[in-house]
């Protein structure tokens, strides 16, 4: 077993913050086996405190990122675009340049994108809905309905 430091600890804490790796992963590239890391888990309370804070920045970065992300989709956005096409130079490392061309896409905005968000921003005035009408008056007990109510009732259904 692989000695427990604050080292190993900080190495493999900015690793879980950063990306979303496996303990696999992580055990590999700290050099330590998987059983050391779950022992430590286990053992050392001061590790799996480490763990969890690192986690939770992980999880906040993520959902930063997804947030940026849904509004370039409410918003639409643009990028420039470059696309270069070389030919055989001089030498094979240098190649020359035949023609740089630079396009500006615009992307429009995400109906979805858009519909997700006043659904969960404004839930006041934006719901999903869903309603069905039936435009049959039940009011009436079933029981005291004759054959002839009946079948009408039902064909008002059916319809």
């Amino acid at each position: 077993m692989a000695k427990y430091s604050k080292e190993i600890v900080q190495k493999i804490c900015s690793l879980i913050s950063k990306d979303s790796y496996t303990i696999e992963e992580i055990s590999k590239m700290v050099s330590i086996s998987k059983e050391t890391y779950h022992s430590w888990a286990r053992t050392k309370p001061d590790f799996m405190h480490s763990i969890k804070k690192a986690k939770g920045e992980f999880n906040e970065m993520v959902i930063m990122e997804a947030q940026r992300s849904l509004l370039k989709k409410v918003k639409g956005y643009s990028e420039t675009e470059t696309k270069t096409v070389y030919i055989p130079g001089i030498s094979p490392s240098k190649p020359k340049i035949k023609e740089q061309v630079t396009t500006k896409k615009h992307y429009q905005p995400d109906t979805g994108a858009i519909i997700f968000t006043l659904i969960n921003k404004d839930p006041e005035n934006w719901k999903q809905r869903q309603t069905t009408d039936t435009n049959v008056n039940i009011n009436q007990k079933v029981d005291e309905l004759n054959s002839e109510q009946l079948d009408s009732l039902i064909n008002e259904i059916l319809k």
